[in-house]
């Protein structure tokens, strides 16, 4: 018999799930920061006692918009969902592509109607006739077809990540949405935020204020 007799392999986004995983059933909001700690150690610990078996050919694995569907556990058929339907995952699985790194863009997939609440804040989709949604469709056609790569923002997901554990923890009665569950509103402002005030190797307390600061200012649009 060989001494390894089965070769278990894990999905490429183990460390993800087992970290969502976690947060879901052991954070204690009393205390985010030391239980974000024990996640992280726990996760690294975990991960150390696989096997790493290395591929000669490089694959970049990348989540598809329907991983994206089953994961957010949201109702609904997949085969007839129209295309405006599946944006919303689309826009989902290019932030997690994104942020693992095995894929980059400059211009971010918008939805009809993200376009349509752009023009009227406060106005209602459904009200809307089915010529008058097809022009923001089209629009948003038109946009998403632009889409191209360049290097990814790790400020962005880095600084979003310990505006949530500031969030968390000076509002243990509200949830929040992680980044890649941040709605198209939230995300926008976030990175526009980054964009304009963040560098990467600035002050240490000053990139703590301005990031707990943004924070405050855009709470409301974090909440789920």
């Amino acid at each position: 018999m060989n001494n390894i007799d089965v070769i278990r392999a894990v999905p490429a986004d183990f460390e993800d799930t087992l970290t969502l995983f976690l947060r879901n059933e052991f954070i204690d909001d009393t205390n985010v920061d030391e239980c974000e700690e024990t996640i992280k150690f726990l996760v690294q610990k975990i991960s150390s006692m696989f096997i790493e078996i290395k591929n000669k050919k490089k694959s970049d694995t990348q989540v598809s918009a329907y991983t994206m569907f089953l994961r957010s556990k949201d109702n609904g058929d997949w085969k007839t969902m129209t295309d405006e339907e599946k944006m919303k995952y689309r826009i989902m699985a290019d932030e997690e592509n994104v942020r693992r790194g095995s894929k980059v863009l400059n211009v971010k997939r918008v939805s009809a109607q993200t376009l349509f609440k752009e023009e009227f804040p406060n106005g209602i989709w459904n009200d809307l006739t089915v010529e008058q949604q097809e022009k923001y469709k089209k629009k948003s056609s038109e946009k998403n077809k632009n889409t191209k790569k360049i290097p990814s923002n790790e400020l962005e997901t880095k600084s979003y990540k310990k505006a949530l554990i500031y969030l968390r923890k000076n509002n243990p009665e509200k949830k929040f949405a992680t980044w890649t569950k941040l709605n198209q509103d939230g995300h926008n402002a976030w990175c526009s935020f980054v964009e304009k005030n963040l560098t990467p190797n600035m002050d240490k307390d000053f990139y703590n204020d301005l990031v707990y600061d943004a924070a405050n200012k855009y709470c409301e649009l974090f909440v789920i």
